[in-house]
């Protein structure tokens, strides 16, 4: 079974791949601007996004997601 950030019956662990997660970080960000904006600025956006710093952000906000995840919540015993 592979493990990917969607919950999988009877299973309580994860892989979050930190390529897949900041990919997805950075279109959430970025994503509602394109077409609105000129591409410069899409591309500056983009470059602002390209660091150590934002790879942890997108970490952490995935995280919390599956912690604040109400299916996930419902599956806990505690």
């Amino acid at each position: 079974m592979e493990l990917t950030n969607e919950l999988k019956q009877n299973l309580f662990a994860c892989n979050l791949d930190p390529e897949a997660t900041i990919k997805a970080y950075r279109e959430k960000v970025v994503g509602p601007y394109r077409k609105k904006l000129p591409d410069s600025v899409v591309a500056s956006m983009e470059e602002q996004l390209s660091g150590a710093c934002t790879v942890e952000i997108a970490a952490f906000d995935e995280f919390t997601n599956l912690l604040t995840n109400l299916d996930t919540s419902k599956r806990k015993k505690h």
